[in-house]
């Protein structure tokens, strides 16, 4: 059983976890790739962008510690950053989405085309051939999340659960 003292340590070091997760989903930026039609011929461009675009993401996260576990929870959508949206001809993604979406990138079609035709042709693409990140990764990690957690933030945080302990165990032994 945890002491106090070693759960606001352990509370400590997921409070920092979530907000380093929250700045990696808003700044890392991570290859992407986009297919294009031009003249009758598909072309292929990469480029790298952060996930964010609402900032919606970044804020379901959230942590529980129990006894044993810490776990981190996010909305589901870090999966498809993760790795990508295979293609799909029953793909999920709605139109309303779509259209959620371009309004947050400041997104508008061009010409007489009006949201909901460019929201259809965006899905069907996504359908067709998965999402920018699938593109980029073909199905594999995105590296998104990668190196959040490194030996020196196990390590500091290792050596104040230590001291933690120390402390209260020559506090319990000199009957303070």
């Amino acid at each position: 059983m945890l002491t106090l003292s070693q759960q606001i340590v352990i509370d400590e070091f997921a409070r920092e976890l979530v907000k380093m997760i929250q700045n990696v989903i808003r700044t890392r930026p991570i290859k992407r790739v986009s297919l294009r039609n031009k003249n009758g011929k598909q072309t292929r461009s990469t480029f790298y962008a952060p996930v964010n675009a609402s900032g919606n993401l970044a804020e379901t996260l959230r942590y529980e510690l129990t006894e044993t576990n810490l776990s981190i929870y996010a909305n589901d959508y870090i999966y498809k950053l993760i790795w990508g949206d295979p293609p799909n001809p029953n793909n999920s993604v709605s139109n309303e989405d779509l259209k959620a979406w371009f309004k947050t990138k400041g997104i508008s079609p061009e010409g007489d085309m009006s949201e909901e035709t460019l929201a259809s042709l965006v899905k069907k693409k996504i359908q067709d051939h998965g999402s920018s990140i699938y593109l980029a990764h073909q199905g594999k990690n995105s590296g998104l999340l990668e190196n959040i957690v490194n030996e020196q933030l196990i390590s500091e945080y290792n050596n104040k659960f230590t001291q933690q302990l120390k402390t209260e165990l020559l506090a319990l032994t000199n009957g303070d």
